[in-house]
């Protein structure tokens, strides 16, 4: 399930965190069955555009079998009306028939079409209309077997208590800043304020279009004026969120910079960071994090100081730091592979003597080579396997050394230990890429 999102001229895809789970529900065919599942998303999701995304991937996944039919029951103007009545309205069902006449009238109508149903827990939704739904769908199967009808219901409020519901709350691009080797600067420029925008954004699609207005008009390869930019974008989404108090004292929180507070206070302040896109889960982290934009006007108001490590973290865009160190990795081997029939200087680091011995007694605690694995490095000689780059580049003559490989050291570890990530470093990946043909 993807959905096309254009920032500062470039478009690319974007999926849920939960998106992935919800396929495989949809996998499953659920309109065979009666399923039905919650959407976990923001007041602010792109409902109309989730609908196109989720009727696309159902029919996808249907691949012809049966009739299917893929139906968003929006609210009409000016009316408030519970799924089933809006699902007899689409059908032409009278409502006024009793009770299991009416619900043998729908089976009549469903009897054609296998049915998703998709709609929203918007603001006058009433939770009973979930088990109305819930309870229609269930005698569907009872009484009519040949009918296939299903339900999502993009959740923003919550209200829908689910045994099938997936997190479609933080929202993010595929990575792919670094994904044509032949791409322009300026073409990559604009992707890599996509990606930033969006980790900024912490996962929301309208914070994220937010602060490309501020972003818009940024120079071109100026890292200065971008950091300026999301500042200021980072300052207005705060001051219009008002959860300036309950992000400090969520941060002392946890932090435990001051008396923590009670668990439902701590409840509390989460779920009102969480509706605020203050808090969300990143792509790969089973953890709530601090939205980057949150994090970097907390930083610049000087306020807890004592969650520095944590805040400075949360701007890094964990994406394209993965994207860079994954070709810092494959570069590292390409040089390891030029030096490795060139003299060596000096005798071997003890420390990779040290590994090599543990790897051969089975006593090495992180070095895995499974029984199996063609010539593990295990012989006599192997020892600088175990070096670091660092002391593998200075063990050969400074001449067969090239500028590209210190460059390299220098990268990969500034990117390793957590620093920031910047258009800097993109340029640097993309000259050693071109440079060792990785």
């Amino acid at each position: 399930m993807r959905l096309s999102i254009n920032l500062q001229g470039h478009v690319t895809e974007w999926t849920a965190v939960g998106a992935a789970s919800f396929l495989g529900w949809l996998a499953d065919q659920p309109w065979r069955g009666g399923g039905i599942c919650a959407l976990h998303c923001r007041d602010d999701a792109p409902q109309e555009a989730l609908f196109d995304a989720i009727a696309t991937s159902a029919h996808a996944v249907n691949r012809g079998s049966a009739r299917l039919r893929v139906e968003w029951l929006d609210q009409e103007p000016g009316a408030v009306a519970s799924p089933v009545r809006r699902l007899k309205s689409l059908l032409s069902v009278d409502e006024t028939l009793p009770h299991y006449e009416g619900v043998r009238a729908l089976g009549r109508e469903l009897s054609a079409f296998n049915f998703l149903l998709v709609f929203s827990t918007h603001a006058g939704f009433e939770p009973a209309w979930w088990s109305e739904l819930h309870a229609l769908a269930e005698l569907l199967v009872k009484h009519e077997p040949s009918v296939g009808l299903c339900a999502v219901a993009m959740d923003p409020r919550r209200v829908i208590n689910s045994v099938a519901d997936f997190d479609f709350l933080s929202m993010y691009p595929f990575p792919d800043v670094l994904s044509d080797p032949e791409e322009t600067d300026a073409s990559r420029w604009r992707r890599y304020l996509h990606h930033r925008i969006a980790w900024e954004a912490g996962g929301s699609i309208s914070a994220a279009y937010l602060i490309d207005e501020h972003v818009r008009g940024v120079r071109s390869g100026d890292d200065a004026d971008l950091e300026s930019r999301l500042g200021t974008g980072a300052d207005s989404l705060l001051a219009s969120k008002g959860v300036g108090p309950a992000l400090l004292a969520y941060l002392a929180h946890v932090d435990r910079a001051s008396a923590r507070l009670r668990p439902s206070d701590s409840d509390v302040a989460e779920a009102e960071l969480l509706s605020a896109g203050a808090l969300w889960r990143p792509p790969l982290s089973g953890a709530l994090n601090v939205a980057a934009w949150a994090s970097r006007a907390v930083l610049r108001s000087g306020s807890a100081p004592h969650s520095l490590a944590r805040l400075r973290s949360n701007l890094v865009c964990a994406p394209l730091r993965g994207e860079i160190f994954q070709l810092c990795q494959r570069a590292e081997g390409v040089v390891r592979q030029l030096l490795a029939n060139k003299p060596k200087r000096g005798d071997v680091p003890q420390s990779s003597r040290q590994a090599l011995d543990r790897l051969v007694r089975g006593e090495e605690d992180y070095l895995h080579y499974p029984s199996g694995y063609p010539r593990p490095p295990i012989r006599a000689g192997d020892e600088w396997t175990f070096a670091t780059l660092g002391e593998y580049l200075h063990a050969h003559q400074y001449s067969d050394v090239l500028d590209n490989h210190r460059k390299l050291l220098g990268l990969r570890n500034v990117v390793a230990h957590g620093h920031y990530t910047t258009w800097k470093h993109v340029q640097m990946v993309v000259g050693i890429r071109s440079a060792l043909a990785v």
